[in-house]
């Protein structure tokens, strides 16, 4: 049989982020992935039934959310990783899960869901075997940052004064990043406050930070990043035990999404911005 392409037409390639860039972990409220079935696990306040949310297009659907949780408030129980590799971010503890609705009001930054965490104790975790980091590394975030407390930590990959390799991101006096390295601690202020599209990118030799797309901060390390053993945060910081939360570090802003690269991504990154910025807005 002979198929005339011009009745039929070709398959237009993929415009998702995920397909297009192959992230280690993709957590977003809007679809990053063409096969991506749900975004979220919500929990509604009145009775702690749970529900998936799924999409409508590439927006999270908020109309099923709306219905399931009506006056109510509802809290982030799983973001799901929509990458693939099935590393979903999660929370049992119902004190300390981010909120997505607020009495019947969704959580939102220009517009668009988020989960807001409350600077006392929210955060999430994506367990040890994710981000077993052993070289190069690129992590992109949005997120609205307060900075109202003293260390609000957006993500985190380390135990509190541990001499373990990291990569940690908070927004003491804006934005800093964290790397430390056997005894070598780099701190690196960026400033500022509020919406930011932030990369934080580590090719074996250089720890480059920006936000909206503008390189920050650039520091030549020389070595290699020790191998990272304990869990990955979300808007919390581990204590010393790898066991719980650090008190006093902890993120009261809204996160909108995150993405995780095992490998450098320098080559993608204004591309990869530029995805994130046409969907959010961001700058």
């Amino acid at each position: 049989m002979i198929i005339n392409p011009f009745i039929f037409g070709s398959v237009a390639p993929s415009t998702y982020l995920v397909d297009l860039y192959s992230p280690e972990g993709s957590f977003s409220f809007r679809k990053t992935s063409s096969t991506s079935t749900n975004a979220i696990r919500i929990r509604r306040s009145s009775d702690s039934a749970e529900q998936d949310i799924g999409f409508v297009g590439d927006d999270l659907d908020t109309a099923s959310m709306a219905t399931f949780v009506g006056a109510n408030s509802a809290y982030l129980t799983t973001w799901y990783d929509q990458s693939g590799n099935g590393f979903n971010l999660t929370q049992t503890t119902a004190t300390k899960q981010p909120r997505i609705v607020n009495a019947g009001t969704n959580e939102t930054h220009n517009g668009f869901v988020c989960a807001k965490y409350d600077g006392i104790n929210d955060w999430l975790t994506g367990g040890t075997s994710f981000m077993n980091l052993n070289g190069l590394d690129s992590m992109f975030s949005t997120a609205v940052v307060s900075s109202t407390l003293g260390n609000e930590v957006i993500y985190a990959r380390s135990r509190y004064a541990s001499a373990d390799g990291r990569f940690t991101m908070n927004s003491s006096g804006g934005v800093n990043s964290v790397l430390i390295q056997n005894t070598l601690n780099i701190k690196n202020p960026i400033g500022g406050s509020g919406t930011g599209l932030y990369n934080q990118q580590w090719d074996g030799a250089n720890l480059r930070i920006y936000k909206n797309d503008s390189l920050q901060i650039s520091n030549v390390i020389a070595g290699t990043c020790g191998n990272l053993v304990s869990r990955f945060l979300v808007g919390a910081y581990n204590n010393a035990g790898d066991t719980g939360e650090q008190a006093g570090f902890f993120q009261s802003g809204k996160i909108q999404e995150l993405n995780i690269w095992k490998v450098d991504k320098s080559a993608d990154r204004t591309d990869i911005n530029t995805d994130i910025n046409t969907y959010y807005t961001i700058y």
